[in-house]
């Protein structure tokens, strides 16, 4: 049975499209906003009404109740509650508080010329092994041409340094904010600042009973403050942010205050709610707006395409913030790995803020993909007579995956069924020196696979999801157990 989320998805871009009609930017930005906050309250009640043979939520023009606020299809309006209201201002306020200090307490040491601000990394992307040799070396010669010298860089991270190797780029817990403070701007410029933030703030809070947009926008108007300051001044020349932050292109970013391109670190979840009556992606990805993407593959690009961007995509090919390492030739191995690349499942709770009622990535879903390659594995095993052996790989690091998954590891690690690679091994060498990646579909490992020469599959083990028209054929897709045997003996048998 396909996931049905895709026709809830489609149910709640109309609602949002008919309570937030408009072409200004605002309108815009406030319909992202909406499909952001609401998402998830909503397909809940959507789900029950499905569980009930019932019409959905906004039938015959019935409100739709959320915590962030009310869906009125009647009036085609929507009305913000008094908490989310109050948490746009408390927003907004913290982005005033930080412009106004970081104007009015520079750095010590002050920088000249223009900044591409990186928004959406982390410790986990700058450094590997202790040093950020690896990500300044794929800022400085990687695919991603705007970040090469001598381009100066201010990287989100998990505080504020400079690259010990390239004193070009410095990290920022708020780069925004930092790159305030160490531009080279003389006090009658930063005392405007302030002074716009301090008035913006007032403004903001006052019309606020009259629009309930100056609160849920308020952030934003502050943030532009701040960005059209640091390019009046020459500090700022483009902002690049990650997927990591699809929920939320700013009015700045929309308004052209400066330029702003998107890098994707990842593939995984643009097919997922294909199913060939119902298509839909995320209500997310609807309202991306930015000017320039930055992908791993013409697929990809495409799927963009067709959400209706019409700039400029560069396809790159992956995107881990570091190189693959030149290949080094070596012994035969003892061992025929397998290397299951698997998502850590997402848990009830946080499924349903995300407005998965039908989760994909559960825990019973997750542990079908893991157990169905084990079983595969050691069937394949037996028939070859080859030592084929399992080991896990997690994408990226997550604090706490769920207690079940983590007791059949466990399981699995005890009886020698699985071995567990480190979160922060590197994702080229681990897929170069494995026998076959399987990878849940359509997780990125299994591009990196590829883009090294290795071979990779993805594995429907539920067998709920439509094979994309614009899948990689070299990437096999399967969702029997016994065909991924087949692939892991034909992989064996070519290897031996």
């Amino acid at each position: 049975m396909p996931l049905r989320d895709s026709a809830g998805f489609i149910a709640f871009d109309a609602l949002v499209a008919e309570c937030c009609p408009g072409n200004r930017i605002t309108d815009a930005r406030m319909r992202q906003i909406l499909a952001a906050e609401t998402r998830g309250e909503y397909m809940k009640v959507w789900k029950g009404t499905v569980d009930r043979h019932e019409a959905p939520p906004e039938a015959n023009g019935a409100d739709v109740v959320t915590r962030f606020g009310t869906f009125r299809p009647s009036c085609g309006a929507f009305s913000p509650s008094g908490r989310a209201v109050l948490g746009g201002l408390w927003m907004g306020l913290l982005a005033c508080s930080a412009g106004v200090v970081a104007a009015l307490f520079p750095a010590r040491i002050r920088r000249l010329g223009r900044f591409v601000l990186i928004i959406g990394t982390g410790p986990s992307d700058v450094t590997r092994d202790g040093t950020d040799e690896r990500f300044v070396e794929f800022c400085r010669k990687g695919p991603i041409s705007t970040l090469h010298a001598p381009a100066m860089l201010m990287v989100q991270s998990g505080g504020d340094s400079q690259s010990g190797l390239d004193s070009g780029i410095l990290y920022a817990k708020r780069p925004l904010y930092r790159l305030v403070r160490v531009s080279h701007a003389g006090w009658l410029q930063r005392l405007g600042v302030a002074g716009r933030l301090l008035l913006g703030a007032v403004a903001a809070v006052v019309k606020t009973p009259l629009d309930a947009r100056q609160a849920l926008l308020m952030r934003d108007a502050m943030e532009a403050v701040v960005v059209r300051a640091l390019v009046r001044w020459g500090s700022l020349g483009e902002v690049m942010i990650t997927n990591s932050a699809v929920t939320r292109q700013a009015t700045w970013i929309r308004e052209g205050s400066v330029s702003c391109a998107m890098v994707w670190y990842s593939e995984n979840s643009k097919w997922i709610w294909q199913d060939g009556i119902h298509d839909a992606e995320l209500p997310m990805y609807r309202h991306l707006h930015v000017g320039v993407h930055w992908v791993w593959t013409e697929a990809h690009a495409n799927w963009l395409r067709s959400l209706g961007h019409d700039g400029p995509i560069h396809v790159v090919g992956p995107i881990l913030w570091y190189l693959p390492r030149p290949a080094i030739p070596k012994p035969a191995a003892d061992v025929l790995w397998v290397t299951v690349f698997g998502i850590i499942p997402v848990s009830d709770d946080l499924a349903e803020q995300l407005g998965f009622t039908d989760n994909y990535y559960s825990v019973d879903r997750c542990l079908a993909f893991l157990r169905g390659v084990v079983v595969a594995a050691e069937a394949a095993r037996a028939q070859t007579e080859l030592p084929i052996q399992v080991r896990v790989k997690p994408k990226r690091f997550r604090p706490k995956a769920p207690s079940e998954y983590e007791r059949e590891v466990e399981t699995l690690v005890g009886v020698g069924a699985l071995a567990c690679m480190e979160t922060s091994a590197d994702q080229f060498d681990a897929a170069r020196e494995s026998l076959i990646s399987v990878v849940q579909p359509f997780s990125s490992p299994a591009l990196v696979a590829a883009h090294v020469g290795a071979r990779a599959c993805y594995f429907d083990a539920t067998g709920v999801l439509e094979r994309p028209v614009d899948l990689d054929q070299a990437i096999p897709f399967v969702q029997d157990r016994a065909l991924l045997e087949a692939i892991i003996v034909d992989a064996a048998r070519s290897a031996s």
